[in-house]
């Protein structure tokens, strides 16, 4: 008789803007899954990222519950560990899961305490990384971040929607959550390739892809979920041709590494016509 399988737990290391939110759902709505009581959990981020900084629980929140627990898990590896094997250890749950978009910028340091504290509970830890083309990641986090009115990465509430983009898709804040290729590297360092999944949003939704995923995470496909979509804004002021070059042109990096890893993805990218 074959050992059992032993129980996962599922990194989600982003994009922003990427699916994640769905991704989460997805997960938490299958059989045999526990998530927790947050979907970002914002522990590694806040530990290594300086951009991230502000994840970190002030003393006077503590007394929230949610609060409480973040607070506790940013001070204690064994806290975030022990919580997860705590939910892994429910009766009939086989799965559980982080999904922090942040996460994409976490050196290997941190991908590597992550990987060791689950492999001592027994745990196997699975990577997924959904990527979306840059220029349109870019432009869909300006949207978010203005439409909750909570302007992030240099940008302001009072500049239109082209200088809100221009603001934020050339600087720091942008270009941890897409330097896909610097994400994707460090990841290999630390994670086998059996342990890692890389998705487009562009297909996210598509039979294969999900059928793919599904089968990468030992979930039954669940298609009808597919037409469900969360945090989705339509894009409400022009852009210029000029600028989304100019975007592409500053991440033609991700886009030749992308090219390279993944066949056939310039079909699915519309920054790849401007570079």
């Amino acid at each position: 008789m074959s050992a059992a399988a032993p129980p996962v737990f599922v990194l989600g290391v982003g994009a922003q803007k990427g699916g994640t939110t769905w991704l989460h759902r997805y997960i938490a709505q299958a059989p045999g899954t526990d998530t927790g009581r947050l979907k970002e959990y914002h522990v590694w981020d806040a530990r290594y990222l300086p951009d991230c900084a502000r994840f970190r629980v002030p003393l006077w929140q503590v007394p929230h519950p949610k609060a409480w627990l973040r607070w506790r898990m940013q001070r204690s590896d064994a806290a975030y560990f022990d919580y997860f094997a705590h939910r892994l250890a429910r009766p009939g749950v086989h799965l559980t899961a982080d999904i922090t978009p942040s996460y994409s910028g976490l050196p290997t340091e941190a991908l590597a305490r992550i990987a060791e504290g689950f492999a001592a509970r027994g745990i196997a830890v699975r990577v997924v990384f959904l990527m979306r083309d840059p220029v349109q990641r870019c432009w869909s986090a300006i949207r978010m971040t203005r439409r909750q009115g909570k302007p992030q990465g240099g940008t302001a509430q009072d500049l239109s929607e082209e200088q809100a983009l221009e603001a934020h898709a050339f600087g720091a804040y942008a270009g941890l959550r897409t330097r896909y290729d610097l994400t994707l590297a460090r990841l290999e360092q630390v994670f086998a390739p059996e342990a890692l999944h890389v998705g487009l949003y562009e297909t996210l939704f598509q039979p294969d892809s999900l059928a793919r995923l599904s089968g990468f995470l030992g979930l039954p496909p669940d298609p009808d979920f597919a037409r469900h979509r969360f945090n989705v804004s339509d894009k409400t002021a022009p852009v210029s041709s000029d600028l989304q070059a100019r975007i592409a042109r500053h991440y033609a990096d991700v886009y030749r590494d992308c090219a390279r890893r993944f066949p056939g993805i310039e079909a699915h990218w519309p920054g790849f016509a401007h570079l």
